[in-house]
């Protein structure tokens, strides 16, 4: 028995099952497949056990089996040119018979395909007539012109089947809507390209593209629709049926491939890709998802919250490079066909030559090159596509920086620099706050240090390019109390897990363990104990506030690098952090003296990590105005718990001159220098500090004592030097005259 499904036994077998389909009337230019063409896709039917021959359209037919998920797998396809009268193409199998299919096509007559209208006029009957669960798809040109209509049904089983229309002209010059698609099937959705559409998202199947437009206009809320802002999405038919279409859109800047959760759709990705020529991405949807999921189906319950939100991944860290990035030339004389670069891939692949590393200039995603060669093997006709971009130097960089306020490229004087630094992926997603603002009420019960707190956070997070000169600590009595909550469960996550480090004590004080500083932004110290804290946070003070750092790795050279580092500590206990009263690089905060509920941080942790709470709190900060940004050259304010921590932590060296400062208050008149006072003190103290040793700090604390320092200096004591007095007024030579070293005026007392 012949396997040849011919158009016409086609449509009566579908009525006869269904009795949804009005007879098809038959006409000469039914079927072109006759004669040897028949005869071939019948050979390679009879092939296959389940394979039959199907009919697509007047000018093509294919032998399919049937697939996975209802749909038919292809085996064979041919395709006929109706104005030259020859195979257009052959897929699948070798065709032997071709030269007899070329003689036999050239006694034929066929119709001419034409894209005339409009709007749908005087369609077939089956279009015209409603049934449970058709769906209308309409596929049109660039122009806007109707080019094929396709008609999804429900089959009696419950599968789904697609029945096509195309305008044809006939050699009489009538028009006649015949079965089958018309050549060149445009992607769906052509007529939204415009010269505009920068970026182009391509679906799988019609559905998809309609729930999409859905999105786009509003009608559908999906926790992805900012995927889809400012973007054109067309849909391409089907994964077997890539080769059907015109692939002419254009010139965008980028195409972005999303296909059906299943292995098929994602086996069609580089076959696009070599179609579109430009820059291309895939979203591979997530192998959790259920099979065949598209953006028509419901989002997985398990990802969604009580209220219906969304909590799991953000499609934009989905996308993965996709560009195809050969083309095969015939060089020279040489008909031999090799491999050279597109354009696209020279401007998306960047050597950086420090590391050997082939890195894409906009996604996060770099590689060794047996990694990348591995990686591009789909999306290249080469196995060492390295060596095309090797030769191409023009794209290799000069290194890597860091800098928050730049973009992937840096480039000034010294070169051009990939830029190690990526946002957070968390987006800004409006709703209620209630549950971070209570826990920030309670965590910081100071009115004043809690907006300061809040500035610091909003201005860390929502103003990547300000690199603040203060840090902040944060202290309680009791353990437990939601320090760590605060920074490592939401502050970490909004600035960026990669931006940010959480040494220990030792590594801030271990020569070589500058990790936590390079290409950091926040570097996160819990529990910040010390035994030696002057000498810990004395160290730390060009680390906060410099624009460089040098950072020393074992056995490599020192490297001066940006520092967009800013820090934050915490402990239990005021005594922990050392600072002066000149020192404005900590704002210093204190934490509840009570604990919060535990049922209260339950809630808070559910809705951080179960219904959006990070996004809302950065749509709060966002929007937060009542916090000011921090200014580049702000200084940290004084609060209370500041000045407290002041007062706990007077230095041995302090309280020897604050001694000796009162006796200069309250004995006879002397004049003192600053520099002798520094050698007393080292005199005094064997391991005095290294802040106490400098002069300038000397007098800075000697006027907070309500002494006076010269503005001139004088030459006493083999120092040129100032000179502290009791009281402002005396004139050069009194002040000589009242000259003493620190240890004679002591042995007066």
């Amino acid at each position: 028995m012949s396997k040849l499904n011919n158009m016409k036994n086609l449509f009566e077998d579908i009525e006869n099952k269904t009795a949804k389909v009005i007879p098809f009337k038959k006409s000469k230019f039914d079927l072109f497949i006759s004669g040897p063409i028949a005869d071939w896709l019948n050979e390679i039917a009879g092939q296959h056990s389940d394979a039959y021959v199907n009919s697509v359209g007047l000018l093509k037919a294919e032998v399919v089996a049937p697939g996975e998920g209802g749909y038919d797998r292809k085996i064979a396809k041919i395709e006929i040119d109706g104005s030259s009268k020859k195979v257009k193409r052959v897929t699948g199998a070798e065709c032997e018979q071709r030269e007899a299919i070329d003689e036999w096509l050239a006694s034929q007559t066929f119709p001419v395909h034409v894209n005339w209208l409009d709007e749908v006029i005087d369609p077939p009957a089956r279009w015209q007539k409603e049934c449970e669960g058709d769906c209308h798809h309409v596929y049109r040109t660039k122009s806007g012109k109707i080019h094929t209509l396709k008609l999804r049904y429900l089959k009696e089983d419950g599968g789904k089947a697609f029945l096509c229309w195309s305008m044809w002209e006939m050699p009489n010059g009538e028009a006649e809507w015949l079965p089958g698609e018309g050549p060149n099937l445009p992607l769906y959705g052509s007529h939204k390209l415009s010269l505009a559409s920068s970026t182009v998202i391509i679906v799988e199947g019609e559905k998809t593209a309609e729930a999409v437009w859905r999105i786009q206009e509003g009608k559908i809320d999906h926790p992805w629709k900012h995927f889809f802002e400012y973007a054109t999405v067309l849909a391409f038919a089907g994964e077997n049926r890539v080769d059907d279409h015109d692939w002419n859109i254009g010139n965008p800047d980028r195409v972005i491939i999303v296909p059906d959760a299943s292995v098929g759709g994602r086996a069609v990705v580089p076959g696009i890709a070599r179609k579109v020529r430009c820059e291309t991405q895939a979203v591979y949807i997530p192998d959790d998802f259920p099979v065949g999921w598209d953006f028509a189906d419901p989002m997985p319950d398990k990802y969604l919250d009580s209220t219906g939100r969304w909590f799991g991944v953000d499609i934009l860290s989905l996308r993965k490079p996709a560009t195809w990035l050969t083309d095969l030339r015939a060089l020279g004389a040489s008909k031999k066909l090799t491999p050279v670069l597109r354009k696209e891939a020279i401007s998306e692949w960047l050597f950086l030559p420090d590391s050997g590393q082939y890195v894409h200039r906009h996604l996060p995603f770099r590689y060794d090159e047996k990694t990348f060669n591995k990686k591009k093997r789909p999306f290249c006709d080469t196995a060492e596509v390295s060596k095309l971009i090797d030769v191409v130097q023009t794209e290799a960089l000069d290194g890597e920086t860091y800098d928050p306020s730049q973009g992937r490229i840096v480039t000034n004087s010294y070169g051009r620099f990939l830029n190690a630094y990526r946002p957070s992926s968390i987006r800004p997603l409006e709703g209620d706050a209630t549950p971070f603002i209570e826990f920030i009420d309670y965590l910081i019960p100071n009115e004043k240090e809690r907006r300061e707190v809040l500035r610091w956070i909003r201005t860390l997070v929502c103003r990547p390019d300000i690199r603040m000169l203060y840090s902040v600590f944060l202290s309680s009595k009791a353990q437990g109390t939601g320090k760590g909550t605060l920074f490592e469960r939401i502050v970490i996550p909004l600035v960026g897990e990669e931006n940010c480090s959480t040494p220990d004590t030792d590594q801030l004080k271990v020569r070589f363990a500058a990790g936590w500083i390079a290409n950091k932004r926040l570097a996160y110290v819990a529990e910040m104990y010390a035994n030696q804290k002057w000498a810990l946070f004395n160290g730390l003070k060009k680390i906060i506030t410099d624009r460089t750092v040098t950072i020393e790795k074992k056995y490599e050279e020192q490297k001066s690098l940006p520092n967009w580092i800013t820090m934050a500590g915490s402990a239990n206990g005021k005594g922990h952090i050392a600072i002066d009263d000149d020192d404005r690089r900590w704002l210093v905060a204190d934490g509840p003296t009570e604990h919060w509920p535990q049922e209260k941080f339950d809630t808070l942790f559910k809705w951080l990590q179960e219904e959006n709470g990070l996004a809302v709190i950065r749509h709060w900060l966002d929007n937060a105005l009542e916090f000011p940004y921090v200014s580049p050259s702000e200084r940290a304010p004084d609060t209370d718990a500041r000045q407290a921590c002041i007062g706990l932590n007077v230095s041995t060296e302090e309280q020897e001159l604050v001694a000796l400062f009162d006796k200069v208050k309250n004995g006879p008149a002397v004049a003192l220098g600053a520099r002798s006072i520094v050698l007393w003190l080292k005199a005094q103290i064997d391991t005095c500090s290294p802040h106490w040793q400098k002069p300038q700090n000397i007098c800075r604390l000697a006027e907070r004592e309500g002494l006076t320092v010269t503005q001139d200096r004088y030459s006493k004591g083999g120092y040129n030097q100032q000179l502290i007095v009791k009281k402002a007024g005396l004139s050069e030579t009194e002040i000589k005259s009242l000259f003493k070293a620190v240890g004679e005026y002591l042995g007066e007392f």
